[in-house]
């Protein structure tokens, strides 16, 4: 029998984010609040769109109105500001699976965001990490990652001050002096 200190390793999976807009191209991913988001780059950084899951579809930093995506509810957001437009729409996809994107720039109108929501597609994607842990304790949960997944973080979601955070630096070229002392 196990005693009560110990701790149980279970494997940790490879995180899939569940949606992808094709039209965009390939996303890069970053970690928010509360889960994944698909950010797809433009090559004017003003014009990028994102993506992701919503866990708190009524929460918003911007006033909103309600509107509806073929025939489903969602709220929509607008923010101005002297260098770009954005909108951000949140809709319930399917019965209790409600989705968030934010468009910038030319894409951050109304009808922009509604266009954008009716591109979204279910194709699972890798959410790709530079590192990979093999075994966390048992019932911790991704809590973050940053620089496309060089830094990868999980956390015990019972006393969430508990953390197990990994990162990769790549190690300097060798070089023939690095040997050397004096």
């Amino acid at each position: 029998l196990p005693s009560t200190g110990s701790i149980k390793l279970v494997a940790a999976t490879a995180l899939e984010f569940p949606y992808a807009l094709p039209l965009l191209g390939e996303p890069s991913f970053t970690s928010g609040p509360a889960d994944v988001i698909a950010v797809y780059k433009s090559a004017d950084p003003v014009n990028d769109v994102l993506l992701w899951p919503e866990t708190n579809p009524d929460e918003s930093y911007f006033p909103t109105r309600d509107i509806s995506v073929d025939g489903r509810p969602g709220h929509i957001s607008f923010y101005h500001d002297d260098t770009s437009d954005m909108a951000s729409l949140t809709w319930e996809r399917r019965p209790g699976e409600w989705v968030t994107i934010v468009g910038n720039g030319r894409y951050g109108s109304e009808e922009a965001v509604l266009q954008l929501a009716r591109q979204v597609v279910d194709q699972p994607q890798r959410v790709p990490f530079q590192i990979a842990i093999g075994l966390v304790p048992d019932g911790w949960e991704l809590r973050g990652f940053k620089m496309d997944g060089a830094i990868v973080s999980y956390r015990d979601p019972a006393p969430p001050h508990l953390s197990l955070n990994v990162q990769w630096k790549p190690t300097p070229e060798w070089h023939p002096d690095s040997d050397v002392d004096g």
